[in-house]
């Protein structure tokens, strides 16, 4: 049962419009904690076993370093962030918006094989440095998608969203969230940055990896 629930702030600064227990944010880095319950519950159905290589459970992408000698990357590297994947596919990826991670809204969604074009290099070797992935996450997802036989977002609604109760969260700017937002609950929060003494607003960006 719910034992305390309060809001602060504001969903729009400009128009005062004040967060409540039903104001929609973007997902953004906690989707990773929802995403290791997807992996783990697959896990638990002993669909694999932690230290198992990843690659065999890909069906059209793979994650490796640029060594052929390296340790394999497994399971347990990717949710601990010590696989060796770095934060960027590239150096291009360091004139795009957010590392690359970023899209316009009207763009298409790429499945993750085109998006990482079936190929994503690790940097280190796994094990040997803990550092936080985005990518690596990616690559979770699309390992719930293999596995399940499941599109990812259908996956986690029907097997850790709406077990929660949590019916208007999805991974994208679904038609579940934007219903939700058309039903009376409160504006998508504003994302905002702190410049010049003052909260500017940012421009909404899709992310590509979920």
């Amino acid at each position: 049962k719910r034992v305390y629930s309060k809001s602060f702030g504001y969903a729009h600064i400009d128009e005062r419009i004040p967060i409540t227990s039903d104001t929609i944010f973007r997902i953004m880095s906690i989707s990773k904690t929802f995403t290791a319950i997807g992996i783990m519950q697959l896990w638990e159905q002993k669909k694999f076993d932690l230290d198992d290589p990843v690659n065999p459970y890909l069906k059209a992408l793979k994650v490796q370093h640029k060594d052929p000698r390296a340790a394999q990357i497994t399971f347990r590297n990717l949710l601990t962030h010590t696989s060796g994947v770095g934060e960027m596919r590239g150096l291009s990826d360091m004139l795009r918006p957010i590392g690359g991670l970023g899209a316009k809204p009207d763009t298409r969604i790429l499945s993750m094989p085109e998006y990482y074009n079936g190929k994503l290099q690790a940097e280190i070797y796994p094990g040997q440095k803990w550092a936080y992935a985005n990518h690596a996450y990616a690559m979770l997802a699309q390992l719930i998608e293999d596995i399940s036989g499941e599109p990812f977002a259908m996956y986690m609604r029907h097997n850790v969203f709406e077990p929660l109760g949590m019916m208007h969260s999805d991974y994208f700017m679904s038609e579940r969230v934007c219903a939700a937002l058309t039903q009376g609950a409160p504006a998508l929060a504003q994302g905002y940055q702190f410049k010049k003494d003052r909260f500017e607003p940012v421009d909404y960006l899709r992310l590509n990896t979920p």
